[in-house]
């Protein structure tokens, strides 16, 4: 298989690929165009999935205000009773 540099607007592709955004056809012509670019590809995809991967590590963690997570848990307690008294 040929080794291919990955260009910018393939790259991006890649990105959006890796996200899971891309419409079915659209990922469908990715893979093929990824088999058809080698390895060259096929490791800088591993890269942007690496990356991705780590995107939610970034943000802060942020802790809901108290009254929220009291009608959070006000909301899902009927659920949670009901899942209880069924055993």
């Amino acid at each position: 298989m040929a080794q291919h540099p990955v260009t910018d607007a393939f790259q991006e592709y890649l990105t959006l690929y890796a996200l899971g955004v891309l419409a079915p056809e659209t990922a469908a012509t990715i893979e093929t165009y990824i088999r058809a670019r080698g390895l060259s590809a096929t490791r800088e995809l591993q890269t942007i999935e690496h990356v991705v991967g780590a995107l939610g590590y970034g943000a802060p963690a942020a802790r809901p205000r108290p009254e929220l997570r009291q009608r959070l848990l006000d909301r899902i307690a009927p659920a949670s009773n009901a899942s209880c008294s069924s055993k």
